[in-house]
């Protein structure tokens, strides 16, 4: 099954917002950029997501988080 994952900058910017994954497919995730901010992820629901092997059986919307 394939599985739609967003990616929100929440006000920075990213190379990429939107892909799709089979489950147990490898994902990269971009590192978005944002001025005068420091990236520490990307997050679904407080659980911080990274690259790898993802084995989720859902559609996943991810928010990055920035440390200004």
């Amino acid at each position: 099954m394939l599985y739609q994952h967003s990616k929100y900058a929440d006000g920075g910017v990213s190379e990429i917002t939107s892909n799709r994954y089979y489950y147990g497919e490898e994902a990269t995730l971009p590192t978005p950029t944002k001025e005068g901010n420091y990236f520490i992820g990307w997050y679904f629901n407080d659980i911080k997501f990274t690259s790898g092997v993802w084995k989720h059986m859902e559609d996943v919307n991810l928010t990055a988080k920035w440390i200004p």
